[in-house]
């Protein structure tokens, strides 16, 4: 993909690329660009790895154990998520992902939380049959929402369905 640094507020056009067949036309991996891509718009160096001495050892952090920051290189891991990590710019320049897009100069901030995050506060699960749902965004890295039902004495199961790519 290509992108300007900073283009979402620069006279430069609003404009990123993305080119599927250079991505094997995969989604899970256009949508890593997408995103990838669209945080340089919105003012994101790359999230790198550095050695102890803070010599640069990897322009795009490839993270690890499944998981690594969309300012790296996410394609091969299941999880992706904006990061606060070393940037492009030094070992020790931190970069919070989600800071900087919700920077005020971007034009917006943060959505405002959608369920309480505390035990006992959470909202309760809408009940239909033996089935609860309840769906919440976890808008900052340190949000949780927190649910709650009530049930009679006894086991009980439950499961979460999430979607298919990037949960």
């Amino acid at each position: 993909g290509v992108a300007y640094i900073d283009n979402w507020i620069s006279p430069i056009p609003n404009v990123v690329f993305v080119f599927p067949g250079s991505l094997g036309n995969n989604e899970k991996n256009i949508a890593e660009a997408s995103s990838h891509e669209t945080g340089h718009a919105f003012g994101l160096q790359h999230q790198s790895t550095f050695d102890a001495a803070g010599i640069k050892l990897k322009e795009y952090n490839p993270g690890g154990g499944g998981w690594a920051p969309i300012m790296g290189n996410s394609y091969s891991q299941a999880l992706s998520t904006w990061s606060n990590g070393p940037s492009s710019l030094g070992a020790n320049i931190l970069q919070d992902d989600m800071a900087v897009i919700a920077r005020a100069s971007n034009g917006f901030g943060y959505r405002a939380d959608d369920h309480a995050g505390a035990v006992g506060s959470g909202d309760a699960l809408a009940i239909d049959g033996n089935a609860v749902s309840a769906a919440g965004v976890i808008e900052t890295m340190s949000d949780v929402d927190a649910f709650s039902f009530v049930t009679d004495a006894g086991a009980i199961s439950l499961s979460a369905n999430v979607i298919d790519i990037g949960a």
